[in-house]
């Protein structure tokens, strides 16, 4: 892949699609897709984890909630009783150190478009794997369904 004018990107490389359907069982907080990112991904300072997922709403006016993380830290949050629809996710981890990170991810819902855009600064010891996960908390079976999620690594 070539070099991106004016940023320096050497390449990327998908490290995992998954579309095997899943969504929550009913009351409580359910895992939904989870990857665990291997020791050293980010190895370099600049290195990048680009995700993009996406799944549906019921069509009930059930609450619903959406949560994302990486390692120990919580990337995005999204709430609410859409009902119906489908959801999208996209999201960049940048590592700025050892144990650094800079996050920015971007929510969508278009039931009732709903946007969200959320920044934060994990500080998982990239060292060692560190799981990415969704997880969906609702009322009933299927209130939330992730339907798929793509993980790639950006090379500084």
């Amino acid at each position: 892949m070539p070099v991106v004018e004016g940023f320096g990107v050497s390449s990327s490389k998908t490290l995992t699609i998954n579309t095997t359907q899943v969504g929550n069982i009913g009351v409580g907080e359910d895992d939904l897709m989870s990857y665990a990112v291997p020791a050293n991904t980010l190895d370099t300072n600049g290195d990048s984890l680009e995700v993009i997922a996406w799944g549906d709403h019921a069509a009930n006016v059930n609450t619903k909630l959406i949560k994302i993380r990486f390692g120990a830290a919580m990337l995005a949050v999204a709430s609410g009783a859409p009902n119906g629809g489908v959801w999208f996710c996209h999201f960049l981890i940048t590592r700025t150190g050892a144990t650094a990170q800079l996050a920015i991810s971007f929510f969508i819902r278009s039931a009732d478009a709903a946007t969200s855009t959320v920044s934060g600064a994990p500080a998982e010891t990239l060292s060692g794997a560190v799981t990415l996960k969704f997880t969906g908390e609702a009322t009933a079976n299927d209130d939330l369904v992730q339907k798929g999620m793509i993980v790639r690594k950006i090379k500084a």
